[in-house]
C-alpha cells in the first residue's frame, strides 16, 4: 500500500551534469530494491527534464581568451582590453566567479521584486534551453506585471477611471471571452509540457487586448486571469486575488457565501481566503474553436495569397474571395481559369491559361 501510494517519482528535474550523477546513485538502489523484491517498478523516474542554463556575456580575445568583467571597457559599443587596448569580442559563456559575470539574484530581487525575477527567468527561453541573462530585458516582464495590475484599479468615487486606469478591450466582449477561455486552454497545456516562456507570451497578449466591457464578464474575467497568473508571480497574484476579494461587489456577497469550497462554474470560486486554495479555471471547449480560419490559394501550384473564412462557408463563396485577394488577382490578370479546386478548410488551387 505504501509503494502504491509513492510509486516512483513522477518526474525528475535537474541539471544534465548533477542529474547524471543523482540518478546512478538512485537507480542503483532502486534497481536492487526491485531485484530482492522490494518494489514492482524498475525505474525510480517516470520522466526526466535537464533544464538549460542561465548564462551571461563575457569577453574574449583574439586568441580565445576571456578577460574578466572589470577589465573591460566599452567605447562607441566596441568592446576594449582596459591592460592591452586589445579588442575584445563579446560571447555567450557560463557565469563564472573569476570572470566576475555573476548576477546576483539579490540585487535583481532588491530593484524588481522576487516575482519580477521569477517570471523573467521562466520567460527567457524554453525550459530545455540556455539563454543569456539581460537585465535589461527584465523591464519587459516589469511591464507587462505593472500593466496587469492596473486592470484591477477600481473606479473613482464618481464612477470614472483615474489616469493609467484599466485598459477596456477594443474588441467585442464575444471575442474578448474567447480570448480568455483558448488562453485558459494554453496555459494549462504549456505548463504540462513545462513550456513556460510560451505560457507566459499568452497571459501578456491576453491584457494587452484589455478588459471586456461589460462589468460581470469583468469580474469573471479577473477572476480567471489572477489564477492563471498565480503560478508565474504568486505574490503579485495574491495581492490582486486579496483586490477582487475587497472589492465593494464582493464584501456584499460575502455575507451570504462561504469562504471556502464553491465549484469551478460557480461564483463561490472567488470566496476563496487565497487564491492558492482556489479552483484551476476550466475553459469551454466550444469557445476555444475559432470561427475563421486562413487558407492558402495557389495559382498553378504556386502559393499567391491568402484568404480568411468562416469555418462553414460554402464553396462558391470562398472561390469568389480568393479571385478577389488583390495578391492573387493580378496573377489572373488576362488569363483564363481552367480549373478551381477547393479542399474545404485547407486550401484552393486555381488553374490557369
Amino acid at each position: 500500500e505504501v509503494e502504491n501510494y509513492w510509486d516512483g517519482v513522477d518526474s525528475y528535474v535537474g541539471g544534465a551534469e548533477h542529474a547524471v550523477l543523482h540518478l546512478l546513485y538512485a537507480r542503483f538502489w532502486h534497481k536492487f530494491l526491485f531485484d530482492i523484491g522490494v518494489v514492482k517498478t524498475d525505474e525510480p523516474f517516470h520522466k526526466l527534464r535537464n533544464q538549460g542554463l542561465i548564462q551571461a556575456y563575457a569577453y574574449q580575445n583574439k586568441n580565445g581568451k576571456l578577460i574578466a568583467n572589470d577589465l573591460v571597457e566599452e567605447k562607441n559599443s566596441k568592446y576594449f582590453d582596459k591592460e592591452t587596448g586589445d579588442e575584445l569580442e563579446k560571447v555567450i559563456a557560463k557565469m563564472s566567479k573569476s570572470l566576475k559575470n555573476v548576477v546576483n539574484p539579490d540585487d535583481i530581487i532588491e530593484k524588481y521584486g522576487a516575482d519580477s525575477l521569477r517570471l523573467y527567468e521562466m520567460y527567457i527561453s524554453d525550459f530545455k534551453d540556455s539563454a543569456p541573462w539581460d537585465t535589461k530585458g527584465i523591464i519587459g516582464v516589469v511591464r507587462f506585471l505593472e500593466k496587469s495590475e492596473r486592470l484591477f484599479v477600481s473606479p473613482s468615487v464618481r464612477g470614472e477611471l483615474e489616469a493609467g486606469s484599466p485598459k477596456i478591450s477594443t474588441e467585442n466582449d464575444e471575442f474578448t471571452m474567447k480570448l480568455l477561455h483558448k488562453t485558459i486552454k494554453k496555459v494549462e497545456e504549456d505548463i504540462e509540457n513545462y513550456k513556460f516562456n510560451t505560457a507566459i507570451a499568452a497571459l501578456m497578449i491576453l491584457v494587452n487586448n484589455g478588459l471586456p466591457k461589460n462589468e460581470s464578464l469583468q469580474k469573471e474575467w479577473k477572476s480567471v486571469f489572477v489564477r492563471l497568473l498565480h503560478p508565474f508571480v504568486p505574490h503579485i497574484a495574491e495581492e490582486l486575488w486579496e483586490r477582487i476579494q475587497n472589492s465593494p461587489a464582493r464584501e456584499e456577497e460575502k455575507q451570504s457565501l462561504p469562504l471556502q469550497g464553491g465549484d469551478l462554474e460557480g461564483e463561490n470560486t472567488e470566496n476563496h481566503n487565497s487564491v492558492f486554495f482556489s479552483f484551476w479555471p476550466e475553459y469551454d471547449k466550444k469557445l476555444v474553436i475559432d470561427d475563421t480560419i486562413t487558407i492558402a490559394v495557389q495559382v498553378l501550384g504556386k502559393v499567391r495569397g491568402t484568404i480568411e473564412i468562416s469555418i462553414d462557408e460554402d464553396k462558391d463563396s470562398v472561390l469568389k474571395k480568393a479571385k478577389n485577394n488583390p495578391n492573387v488577382a493580378k496573377w489572373l490578370d488576362g488569363k483564363d481559369i481552367l480549373k478551381e479546386i477547393y479542399v474545404p478548410g485547407k486550401i484552393v488551387n486555381l488553374v490557369v491559361k
